[in-house]
Parts: C-alpha cells; sequence; structure tokens
C-alpha cells in the first residue's frame, strides 16, 4: 500500500479552487487501485483563505 498526499495551491476563487482539487485527485488515482481517501479542510478567516487536503491510500494496479 501507498500513501499520497495532495493539496490545493490555487488562489483563485473557491468554486474554481475546489474543482481543480478534485481535478487533481481524478488524474492521480485514474491508474490506481484506491483503498481511502481522507479529506481534510483548514479555513483562515483572517486571510478568507480555505486549505484542501487528500490522503489517498492505494495500490499501483498491474498492467
Amino acid at each position: 500500500m501507498k500513501v499520497r498526499t495532495i493539496w490545493n495551491t490555487s488562489t483563485s476563487g473557491l468554486d474554481e479552487q475546489i474543482n481543480d482539487f478534485v481535478q487533481h485527485i481524478n488524474d492521480f488515482i485514474q491508474h490506481k487501485h484506491v483503498i481511502d481517501i481522507k479529506f481534510s479542510t483548514c479555513t483562515d478567516s483572517m486571510h478568507d483563505d480555505v486549505s484542501l487536503t487528500a490522503l489517498i491510500m492505494y495500490e499501483d494496479m498491474e498492467i
């Protein structure tokens, strides 16, 4: 089993930030056997920032 952490790096609006985050996850897991995905969010109200993080547990698929 392998583990990969993906987080957002977008400074755009929240909708675009979420869409980019989801697309990054989907691109990564495309040819993987996903065991589990754990999501986490963190907000900073002082700067109106939202951080999105995904921990992906997976195995490489045999080709």
